[in-house]
């Protein structure tokens, strides 16, 4: 699913891209925070939002009081999220809390590597697997993480390249958004 129509980014801007449904926990508005901050300096960051929920709303006012609507878009539900998913720079997972979250195996078996927050799982799924990074769980902790793999493009590209050349068995990735 990843290959139908898969969005193409303009190479100008470094793409972020969170899947996830919007409600209170999943820490949507601390990310927007956090990106904000990061706009404020000039980097030519996006950042896409792929689910809807019930923070919807309060979401776009995020988005509307840090006056960041260019770079920071929902799309609401999506049928296929890894036509998205595949050619973004970064998962961002900002969740104030998670159990083991299906999106973490979908991002690495699209060579997408992941920034998230401290969780329950982070360490096995994300560190373990050398899958990305994880951060402090706060806007603070997201906007630095985020600081530093802008500056860092080279780690970012070493994470993917190891992400793509893993092997994964379709047995252990049940993808959760097939329709």
């Amino acid at each position: 699913m990843a290959n139908d129509e898969t969005v193409e980014y303009d190479k100008e801007f470094f793409y972020i891209i969170t899947v996830t449904r919007l409600s209170k926990e999943k820490g949507i508005e601390q990310a927007i925070k956090a990106i904000a901050k990061i706009l404020k300096r000039n980097k030519k960051i996006r950042y896409y939002i792929i689910g809807d929920g019930d923070r919807k709303t309060a979401i776009y006012e995020e988005i509307e009081k840090y006056s960041i609507r260019e770079n920071v878009v929902l799309f609401g539900n999506q049928a296929n999220p890894y036509r998205y998913m595949k050619n973004a720079d970064l998962f961002l997972l900002p969740s104030y809390h998670e159990a083991a979250p299906m999106v973490i195996d979908e991002a690495k078996r699209l060579g997408l590597p992941i920034l998230s927050t401290q969780t329950a799982s982070t360490q096995e799924m994300i560190i373990d697997a050398k899958a990305g990074w994880v951060c402090e769980n706060s806007d603070e902790g997201v906007e630095k993480s985020l600081e530093y793999i802008l500056q860092n493009r080279d780690k970012l590209d070493e994470v993917r390249n190891y992400l793509l050349k893993q092997k994964y068995m379709a047995k252990d990735l049940k993808m959760q958004h097939e329709v």
